[in-house]
């Protein structure tokens, strides 16, 4: 048995629907193998999608990790998140079992939170990056905020229980995020679990940091003009990355969504500056002279 049904079936199936999903059998080397590669071929069919179906350890494996340590969940990565300061490895695993943690994945441009929805969840960005979006009514999305590798997303909404979310929560690129419920951090569990104070410390201390992150875009947006608002950021990220040469985290379009400006006045003003020999520049490196 190959896993793989016949030409003939294939072939009604494709003229009897819309959209026809056939089994292609088990293992790559095996099932698919002789689906993509004889019959397919023979039959003259191009797939128009493949489904993997793929366990986690055997991704690990796969990746590298030696045999014996695929059960193990990677808790390292979440070395340099904030809200899991002063809690130990070994605790990490009931911490996020008491916790309800999920772990999620999403493609470019995919919302992990959604404009809209009621305040509840709180993410931590393990791998790729999340840009935290605003929607005018005409269609003009801004970004906020965005939320790099150990950084969190949408806690001052989920510490707040916002009936329905402002903003929006969607991958910049490939994203590895792990969800949690704010209610589950804030409020004590019936195993009182020793890490819950730790925890509403740490995150106490993030919220009052993003506060601090968004009142320095409001001085920002302050500026009257595209060139105001572009020498303050330009300034704030010299003296956040200590020197005069720096790299910003955006393309041309994201620098302009994030100033709240227009893209051909932005490049504009940028062509400017460097003929004056304000700044000197090429894609996201700047350098003010």
């Amino acid at each position: 048995a190959h896993g793989c049904n016949s030409v003939t079936a294939t072939k009604i199936a494709r003229r009897l629907s819309d959209y026809t999903i056939t089994e292609a059998g088990f293992g790559a080397d095996l099932g698919a193998d002789k689906f993509l590669d004889i019959k397919c071929r023979m039959a003259g069919m191009k797939p128009d999608c493949v489904v993997i179906v793929a366990t986690a350890r055997a991704l690990k494996y796969n990746g590298g990790v030696p045999k014996a340590e695929t059960g193990k969940e990677n808790l390292e990565a979440l070395d340099g998140c904030p809200l899991f300061e002063g809690i130990e490895r070994e605790e990490r695993g009931a911490l996020l079992a008491c916790l309800g943690a999920r772990e999620v994945r999403a493609g470019r441009g995919e919302c992990l939170l959604r404009e809209g929805e009621r305040a509840a969840l709180m993410g931590v960005v393990l791998e790729g990056a999340v840009l935290i979006r605003r929607q005018d009514y005409d269609g003009r999305c801004s970004i906020v905020a965005r939320a790099e590798p150990g950084e969190l997303f949408g806690e001052t909404y989920a510490c707040a229980e916002a009936e329905a979310l402002p903003v929006s929560a969607a991958a910049e690129g490939a994203v590895r995020a792990l969800m949690l419920d704010c209610r589950r951090i804030t409020t004590g569990c019936s195993n009182a679990c020793a890490f819950h104070g730790r925890m509403v410390h740490n995150l106490l201390r993030v919220v009052a940091e993003k506060n601090l992150v968004l009142d320095r875009k409001l001085r920002i947006l302050s500026g009257r003009t595209t060139r105001e608002r572009l020498m303050a950021y330009l300034q704030g990220e010299a003296a956040r990355q200590g020197g005069g040469e720096f790299v910003i985290p955006y393309d041309r379009q994201g620098l302009a969504d994030y100033l709240e400006v227009d893209r051909s006045g932005l490049s504009t003003e940028i062509g400017k500056l460097r003929r004056e020999g304000v700044i000197a520049c090429e894609r996201n490196w700047f350098r003010l002279n």
